[in-house]
């Protein structure tokens, strides 16, 4: 099986687009931000009632990771697969996804096996997170509730994820750990360990061979990724203004470092006019639209 970097055309699949649409659904709807609110707060109270909070198992063969964010608490959430590794080295890591951030997985290590989650359709939703049993089961949400009641109808002889104020989520689970505004999130993301008695300090790491041909398919120099817009719901909230861009592009370039600015497909416009202001443009790359990493036969 070889892994290559290709190009898209103009043309999609109508699979392509119905799944660009998906991923656009799970991560920037009001209605179902709301539903999730006040639906899953119900469901989770009444569950929660069923079931009494179970002490963690003494031998650990399986471990579960839920992570349905976007792709940066993705990317930082995966960091404690090679701390769970170091603390169970001959457990199975299981990494629970959503189809917005699957292919993200495709870049990262440490997990034996990737199920996804189809998250807007709830009873296929409970089916694959019940397909797969494990000892012990991290919900790396903050602050959606889907998370946490699949989590809790999961078949996890231990389940642990965030208490976040106001979200009620975490009478879900047998051991919650606090979420924290006053630290970087991948700390956070520590923090659920410490739930099982675990100290995480490890990075997230990819896969090298993968990230190596990236690398050669992207720029022969030196380079810093900008990905400068994020997704779901009020992401315009946690955007920076282009005029920042720019100025630390231009501190990048002074270093000596070409820039590469990466997105989605619906992101091509405005990658493009981000890199329209760099003057000279030399230096400056989009790849926003423009690959994905994928398996080939």
């Amino acid at each position: 099986m070889e892994r290559k970097l290709h190009s898209h055309g103009k043309d999609r699949s109508r699979t392509d687009r119905e799944q660009m649409k998906e991923k656009h659904v799970e991560r920037g709807s009001r209605f179902r931000h709301n539903l999730d609110r006040y639906i899953g707060c119900s469901l989770i109270g009444i569950l929660s009632l069923l079931r009494k909070r179970r002490a963690l198992p003494a031998d650990v063969s399986s471990i579960g990771v839920v992570m349905f964010g976007a792709i940066g608490d993705t990317l930082l959430a995966a960091s404690i697969a090679q701390d769970l590794r170091v603390a169970h080295p001959f457990a199975r890591i299981v990494a629970f996804v959503s189809n917005s951030n699957k292919a993200t997985l495709e870049l990262l290590d440490g997990f034996d096996q990737v199920i996804v989650v189809p998250i807007m359709r709830p009873p296929a939703a409970v089916v694959a997170m019940r397909g797969q049993a494990v000892d012990l089961l991290i919900d790396t949400s903050q602050w959606a509730r889907i998370g946490a009641l699949l989590s809790r109808l999961a078949r996890a002889r231990f389940t642990v994820g965030f208490r976040t104020a106001g979200q009620y989520r975490h009478f879900a689970f047998d051991a919650a750990v606090a979420h924290r505004a006053d630290q970087h999130e991948i700390d956070n993301f520590r923090r659920l360990l410490e739930g099982v008695g675990i100290r995480g300090r490890a990075l997230p790491r990819f896969k090298p061979a993968l990230l190596a041909e990236m690398a050669a398919a992207i720029s022969k120099h030196p380079y810093v990724i900008f990905h400068p817009w994020a997704s779901g719901y009020r992401s315009e909230m946690r955007e920076w203004a282009t005029h920042n861009w720019v100025a630390l592009g231009e501190l990048v370039r002074g270093w000596g470092f070409e820039i590469v600015i990466t997105g989605g497909p619906e992101d091509v416009a405005r990658a493009s006019a981000l890199a329209d202001e760099f003057r000279p443009d030399r230096g400056v790359s989009v790849l926003a639209g423009r690959a994905s990493c994928a398996k080939q036969r």
